[in-house]
């Protein structure tokens, strides 16, 4: 059966996304550091770095809901979007 996660009501539902879906043997997730209301990025992800800790701390909220770690992510996929991170 599958189980759309969303702790602490992230706004993610009301603009058609989900945070995350687990399924019998997987866990799916994603995190972002953007503001979806002013579709800006969140002030404190000032730095790639502090972008990094704020995607990876919304992930693993969501892992945590159904028991997991960021120790049990098998494979992550970052998209940059600005050329000035590489």
């Amino acid at each position: 059966m599958t189980e759309y996660l969303n702790p602490g009501n992230l706004p993610y539902p009301r603009f058609g996304m989900n945070p995350g879906v687990a399924t019998k043997d997987y866990v799916f997730c994603g995190g972002m550091a953007l503001d979806l209301e002013t579709l800006a990025r969140k002030p404190e992800a000032d730095t790639i770095a502090n972008e990094t800790k704020v995607a990876l701390e919304e992930i693993q909220g969501i892992l945590e809901t159904v028991g997991c770690t960021l120790g049990d992510v098998v494979k992550t996929t970052c998209y940059l979007a600005d050329d000035s991170y590489r």
